[in-house]
């Protein structure tokens, strides 16, 4: 019932019409596979199960005037809107789409809540809209080809059409592995633009143009009598974000830590009328491995799992591990094969495959998630501090932040200055600074890009076209950072996470990626976050009567892949061989600092002997390096 379709098309505007055998033959392939289509000169919708054979709700609708709906995802509150369209209940989410753009418009399409991409053609209109919901876990893909245009759901998906383009575009795939975004609107391909969440766009014969279907208004506020109020509001619009995502699922799961985030989904799901099964799986360390986590973190989730379970008996808890790293972290070529698109820390993707392999064989259709819960309900309120600064009440600041620091064992200046003074300072002279203390460049400090490389393609120009800062804490506020996070930087993991769907069969839904959630928690007073000198004090105190203390109280964070030179280790190899064919290929040797990578190969560690302080370089910055110069040679066909 929470299957995701597929979703591939090409219309021919004005007197065009498409290849006829090319549409043939993309019909025959998805109907073999047990899709639907539909197929005639002017059009080619086809809509098909992610994995052969799987069922899938419907995901194609013609109306009697020949207008084409395709989709895929799904509405949170399809029997509201039904009722709201005067259309019975039970109509599938696909008519219900179309029947709403017919008599309402595209353009409102904003106003629905759900987890959707969809196409629609009205060939009366002469006109296509692929429209991605608000905060929506998808992107859709297309390219203009004269009066064609072709779109899906997948690169991988679009490259099934021989004329659409497969040259990389260097400017937008460095800015994404340097960890930036850009134009939203740009792929990592020449020529093929995206559709990002909570945007339309509006195809005709003369052009298209980008709507974009909500703007969360950064400027609005909300005050309530008292502490209590706002508490209440918020676990209920969290209980409804919860009931929202457990809609249209026979058997949902839960991907769950001992965090706050996580026990705060777990627990509304608990207190959900009329009770749900609620099935969490969490991925620990393999048992006998002996691990220790970074100062400031924990490294094992077990306890914490095991407190929660005791206070609810009705939750059903399984913990994942695995020794040995995934197939996809082995083989990243699988995920370049599922989406067409980089697949960025393929390490810390692969330590959760124990968890969806579960899933999977548990015959789960839905996996709920806590994904997006840092930059909304349990925000760490690190820069309401400079928020307070600049309000006018810089007293109120020092004295929270100096608590805050006291609860999680920070020194006070060096905290006092990331958190206050540098969102202060001007760009031109923070970036001065840095220089002066030999830092390395902003946009290659947790990468093996070459500066030289940065400036050739014109990375730094191109983020300040788009006012994205190099620093992405510099000079903002705490409501731009978290709108940042949730609207822009969140596009970066879209392809991964949509390869995970598709691997492992499962929807996956992310709880706190809920507009009405977000908005609240962008609106209220920024204090809420820091409130008696705890990090994260919102959800805390939410928590309180719902939760152990042990993890209401937690000053520390859960280190997730804590084993993480345990699994690369066994990759050692692999990585030196692929060092090795990164050698004869010339983009690569001008884009990434290839001898540096060789010396750090070199003197790579053993994995009892790994130090604390190398996790990123070795768990991040070398194995992102390594996946990123397969991902070129692959796309540029030079894969060995």
């Amino acid at each position: 019932m929470g299957r995701l379709a597929h979703v591939l098309g090409s219309v021919a505007f004005g007197h065009s019409v498409l290849d006829p055998h090319l549409g043939q033959r993309l019909l025959a392939s998805c109907l073999a596979v047990g899709g639907y289509g539909v197929h005639d000169d002017h059009l080619c919708a086809l809509t098909f199960p992610q994995q052969a054979g799987q069922a899938f709700p419907l995901s194609l609708y013609q109306d009697e005037r020949g207008s084409v709906t395709l989709l895929t995802g799904c509405l949170f509150d399809s029997a509201d809107v039904a009722r709201g369209l005067s259309v019975a209940t039970d109509t599938p989410d696909t008519v219900l789409l179309a029947h709403w753009i017919t008599r309402r418009g595209a353009e409102t399409l904003g106003k629905l809540a759900g987890d959707f991409a969809l196409a629609h053609w009205s060939p009366a209109d002469q006109r296509l809209v692929l429209a991605v919901a608000p905060l929506a876990g998808r992107l859709l893909y297309w390219h203009r080809d004269g009066t064609d245009c072709h779109f899906a759901n997948t690169v991988a998906l679009l490259h099934r059409i021989p004329t659409v383009p497969r040259t990389l575009d260097m400017l937008a795939l460095t800015t994404r592995f340097a960890g930036r975004v850009g134009d939203l609107g740009r792929s990592v391909y020449q020529n093929i633009g995206q559709v990002p969440p909570g945007t339309l766009l509006d195809i005709r014969a003369d052009g298209q143009r980008h709507v974009p279907l909500w703007q969360p208004e950064n400027n609005q506020r909300i005050r309530l009598s008292s502490d209590q109020e706002y508490l209440e509001q918020a676990d209920a619009l969290l209980q409804q974000a919860v009931t929202r995502r457990l809609r249209q699922t026979s058997k949902p799961a839960f991907l769950a830590s001992g965090g706050l985030d996580s026990t705060a989904m777990l627990t509304a799901a608990l207190r959900q009328q009329p009770p749900v099964p609620v099935h969490s799986y969490t991925v620990v360390p393999p048992p006998g491995l002996s691990v220790t986590a970074d100062r400031g973190w924990y490294a094992d989730e077990r306890p914490k799992i095991a407190a929660l379970a005791a206070d609810y008996p009705a939750l059903q808890t399984t913990l994942c591990h695995s020794s040995t790293p995934s197939a996809i972290e082995t083989d990243p070529t699988l995920l370049f094969q599922t989406t067409g698109l980089p697949c960025s820390n393929a390490c810390h993707l692969g330590w959760f495959s124990s968890a969806y392999q579960a899933m999977q064989k548990q015959g789960h259709d839905v996996a709920l998630n806590a994904g997006m819960g840092n930059f909304s309900l349990s925000y760490d309120g690190f820069l309401c501090f400079y928020d307070l600064a600049r309000e006018g009440r810089p007293l109120a600041a020092l004295r929270l932040l100096r608590q805050v620091a006291r609860y999680q064992g920070k020194a006070l200046l060096p905290f006092l200055r990331a958190t206050l003074i540098n969102p202060m300072i001007p760009r031109p002279l923070f970036y001065q600074l840095r220089r002066l203390r030999n830092r390395p460049p902003p946009l290659t400090a947790f990468n093996l890009l070459r500066q030289s490389w940065i400036e050739q393609v014109g990375v730094e120009d191109y983020l300040d076209a788009h006012d994205e800062s190099l620093i992405r804490e510099l000079g903002t506020s705490s409501r731009q950072q978290c709108l940042y996070f949730l609207t822009q930087q969140r596009v970066l993991s879209l392809p991964s996470s949509m390869a995970l769907e598709i691997t492992y069969g499962l929807h996956l839904r992310d709880v706190f990626g809920d507009r009405d959630l977000l908005e609240f928690c962008l609106a209220i007073p920024r204090e809420h976050y820091i409130l008696d000198g705890r990090p994260r004090s919102l959800i805390r105190r939410l928590l309180q009567d719902h939760a152990p203390d042990s993890i209401v109280n937690e000053s520390l964070g859960g280190q997730q892949a804590v084993e993480w030179p345990h699994r690369l280790q066994p990759q050692r190899a692999a990585f030196t061989d692929a060092l090795d064919s990164f050698a004869d290929n010339q983009m690569l040797s001008e884009m990434l600092d290839l001898p540096r990578l060789r010396h750090l190969l070199d003197q790579w560690p053993e994995a009892d002997k790994m130090p604390a302080s190398n996790r990123l370089l070795y768990g991040f910055t070398v194995s992102n390096a390594i996946q990123m110069g397969r991902f070129v040679r692959w796309a540029s066909g030079s894969n060995r």
